[in-house]
């Protein structure tokens, strides 16, 4: 079994988080979260659906048939380029 998980593609999700917000505000904040997750990104673009798309029909086709126990990042390098740090260490 493997697994795919993308990264910050922009859809309907982030949208629908900010009920509480209305208007330019709205609209703010989706601004706010989808420039923040840019800044973090390798790659000079955000992902699409397609690019998602693409690599779920790759783990579906022959071409992965030795392909197992595998999570295909489709994040544009953001977990690549990115450090982890435990709280309270810098």
């Amino acid at each position: 079994m493997n697994c795919l998980a993308p990264g910050s593609i922009p859809t309907t999700l982030l949208a629908s988080s900010t009920t509480e917000l209305e208007g330019e505000e709205r609209e703010a904040m989706i601004s706010s979260v989808r420039t923040t997750q840019s800044k973090k990104r390798p790659l000079n673009r955000e992902g699409t659906v397609d690019d998602a798309a693409e690599a779920a029909v790759y783990l579906a086709s022959d071409r992965a048939r030795y392909v197992t126990g595998a999570v295909l990042r489709v994040d544009g390098g953001t977990a690549a380029g990115s450090t982890m740090t435990t709280p309270g260490q810098s």
